[in-house]
């Protein structure tokens, strides 16, 4: 797992990033650049959001909605340069808050700070409350007999916002380990399943 302490040198070259904004280091930075990525690939969960938004397509306009995926590719790059851009002239914590405070004064910044806490409250709530979809048949394949009642959507739902937050107050080692197994898990699968399709469609 890509956990790790920085180096010294590491360390007095943020520093000196840091002070350039007023800011003195004061967090321990342990995450390696598997683990940044992994918990951005977990907080966007584009498995998720694909096997979900495929199914709302398929049922609400039929396969003409591949076709606006490319659309919605370029806009997501678009996005993300920006947001690269923005990241490598204001690398401070914050995001949306630093950046909107550096470009456009701290009243924006207050209002963006607050409307990213929500935006970030309702994301993780809507996954914790859709999750038992898919949890839900997976838990009966492996002999559970659950039903797929609302009592039991919900009971799930709130086990799973308790681990969540158990686990951020235990720290960010913790959520580091959970989210690097679960990424690669995810590409392990992910790579079977092509393998599989693959040689599938290759028998004569």
């Amino acid at each position: 797992m890509d956990i790790r302490d920085e180096s010294p040198r590491e360390a007095s070259r943020d520093e000196a990033d840091l002070a350039r904004f007023g800011y003195k280091q004061e967090l321990r930075r342990s995450l390696g650049v598997f683990s940044s990525f992994a918990v951005a690939f977990s907080y966007i969960s584009p498995s998720t959001g694909i096997f979900a938004l495929f199914f709302l397509g398929l049922t609400t306009i039929g396969g003409v909605f591949i076709w606006s995926w490319p659309i919605v590719a370029i806009g997501q790059l678009l996005v993300a340069l920006g947001f690269a851009e923005l990241s490598s002239h204001f690398p401070v914590a914050g995001s949306v808050f630093q950046w909107t405070k550096y470009l456009a004064g701290k009243t924006y910044s207050w209002f963006a700070g607050w409307i990213y806490l929500f935006a970030g409250i309702l994301t993780v709530a809507s996954v914790c409350a859709t999750l038992p979809v898919a949890l839900i048949p997976a838990f009966n394949n492996m002999g559970w007999n659950l039903a797929s009642t609302g009592h039991n959507q919900r009971l799930i739902a709130l086990v799973t916002l308790v681990a969540i937050t158990v686990m951020n107050i235990f720290g960010v080692r913790l959520v580091a380990l959970v989210n690097n197994t679960g990424v690669s898990s995810a590409w392990s699968s992910s790579r079977s399943s092509s393998r599989c399709s693959t040689t599938i469609r290759a028998r004569p």
